[in-house]
């Protein structure tokens, strides 16, 4: 099966286009795409990325002065 490119002329035809794909396809399809993009996303954004998340969960964000200031 070869990749296929669609070109649309606006973000409601995407819309709808993507809608139907998800009406036609099966749960099964679904819950693999579902972990296709949840591994690309791993890929995309490794655990070392992660590093501002505290063991708790929390995020940390630091805020401080500009040295111009």
């Amino acid at each position: 099966m070869g990749k296929k490119i669609k070109v649309y002329e606006s973000f409601e035809a995407l819309d709808a286009d993507q809608l139907r794909q998800n009406i036609e396809s099966t749960l099964e399809e679904r819950w693999e795409k579902f972990w296709q993009l949840r591994k690309f996303h791993k890929e995309l954004f490794p655990e070392s990325v992660k590093s501002n998340v505290s063991l708790n969960g929390k995020k940390k964000i630091i805020i401080s002065k500009p040295e111009w200031i």
